[in-house]
């Protein structure tokens, strides 16, 4: 939210809705730091599977970099303005609906082969 807030018409409204969504991005991790050694350990147990080190580095790359791709410097170019707020829940409800039909295909009756 905060880099297409940023990547949008440049406000006060933006600047503040790209802080409030680094900060409150913040305060829901923050809870992970309040007990290091678990948060080391489930790290490195995911580290240890093989393949989901990667694919964590793929997806948060895809996510980063997604977003300055998808999202125009300038909405307004071409005499036609570009959705943002659009732009932006479609690229959410792809990830929903790819974690969704991960978690679902996990909770399935033989699903041992997702695992």
């Amino acid at each position: 939210m905060a880099l297409s807030a940023l990547l949008s018409v440049r406000s006060p409204v933006t600047y503040g809705l790209a802080a409030a969504s680094v900060l409150s991005a913040l305060l829901y991790a923050l809870p992970a730091f309040e007990h290091p050694g678990r948060l080391r350990s489930n790290v490195r147990a995911a580290a240890g599977m093989a393949g989901h080190f990667e694919l964590f580095a793929a997806g948060l790359l895809a996510f980063l970099a997604f977003v300055f791709v998808a999202f125009p410097v300038d909405p307004t170019a071409g005499g036609s303005v570009v959705n943002l707020y659009a732009h932006l829940l479609g690229y959410a409800l792809a990830f929903v609906a790819t974690y969704v039909s991960v978690e679902v295909g996990l909770r399935l009756p033989g699903s041992e082969a997702w695992v």
